[in-house]
């Protein structure tokens, strides 16, 4: 009878254990550096003001209110993007508009600060961008970029090549990344050397980007003490369930000093236009803005199916040690 009940409490400990891993996985929270969904309503943005001066709550790992260019072009929207196995963004209202309304060499900046600087060797970074078919007519010349960087971006130059040159008030130089639209293609945007004159390197990753399709922007930053830092790149239209399911990244540089010892400690958006003529009616869509320390931070979870079967293991091996324990239960009553 003591061997009967061993095997019992085996059974019950295995049982145990499973679902205290299945609760693990399924519902632990993600620890993220920053992160902003764009929540619309109470709490969160205003989306009858444009993006600069407000300072919404329901945002993670920011200080302070958006500051930089006051102008329409930056916008909270009502409008929300979703993305298969991205966790926390789909019950959100809201989505950021970057939307240029003047033709030329024009480009205008805003920027939030982090609570804290990151300094951590590797960080992840991921984006859902969404654009419309005028934002990807390369002869509009739009730019629309939401960016990573080391220091404040008060304001941006003009430039016939990319709508936007990073600078500072007083020209100094900028470490850390963008990525976005720019020119009808999906480009990223990275300072060469953070130690030079603040050239700014403007990279078309060869990525061909769909009207109306939302993206999920995945960035690994690894960040090398002697200058040659390591950005990989991947735009993904299906979920992943871990950094090995990635493959070969869409883009990569490995020869750039993209990061200050300083860390990151500012998230940007620019846009431009370098149309000559008409007014501009491009719109590109960025939601679910996340930096963290690595691939499961970005709330990447694992697809539905591997939850359901997790599931069916314990529902399973519940049923056999209930089973089996009431088969050797001891029965009740008088002898026939």
């Amino acid at each position: 009878m003591n061997g009967i009940h061993r095997l019992i409490r085996s059974a019950r400990k295995v049982h145990t254990s499973l679902l205290i891993g299945l609760l693990g996985i399924t519902s632990s929270p993600a620890t993220l550096i920053t992160y902003d969904a764009f929540s619309a309503g109470s709490g969160g943005y205003n989306t009858s003001s444009n993006l600069v001066n407000q300072n919404p709550s329901t945002s993670t790992g920011y200080t302070g209110i958006w500051s930089g260019s006051t102008t329409a072009w930056f916008k909270p929207v009502t409008t929300n993007l979703t993305f298969s196995g991205v966790s926390g963004n789909a019950a959100s209202t809201g989505a950021l508009s970057l939307a240029p309304l003047s033709n030329g060499s024009y480009s205008r900046a805003a920027s939030r600060s982090f609570t804290s600087a990151t300094t951590q060797s590797t960080l992840w970074f991921s984006t859902l961008l969404q654009a419309d078919a005028n934002t990807l007519n390369s002869a509009n010349g739009a730019t629309a970029m939401i960016g990573f960087t080391t220091g404040a971006l008060p304001t941006t130059a003009a430039s016939s090549t990319t709508g936007a040159t990073w600078t500072t008030a007083n020209g100094g130089a900028l470490g850390g990344f963008a990525w976005g639209l720019s020119n009808g293609n999906l480009s990223v945007a990275y300072q060469s050397d953070i130690l030079g004159a603040g050239a700014v390197t403007l990279a078309n990753t060869g990525y061909s980007i769909t009207a109306g399709t939302t993206y999920l922007l995945l960035g690994k930053l690894i960040v090398d003490a002697s200058g040659n830092d390591v950005l990989n790149i991947w735009a993904l239209t299906s979920p992943v369930s871990s950094e090995a399911e990635l493959g070969a990244a869409t883009w990569s540089v490995s020869s750039a000093d993209l990061l200050a010892s300083s860390g990151l400690n500012t998230l940007l958006v620019y846009a431009g236009s370098i149309s000559a003529t008409g007014t501009p009616t491009d719109t590109t869509l960025f939601d679910a803005i996340a930096v963290g320390t690595s691939f499961p931070d970005l709330n990447v979870v694992p697809e539905p199916s591997v939850n359901a079967a997790l599931f069916l293991s314990v529902v399973i091996l519940s049923w056999r040690a209930i089973r089996r324990r009431n088969d050797f239960q001891p029965r009740r009553g008088g002898h026939a």
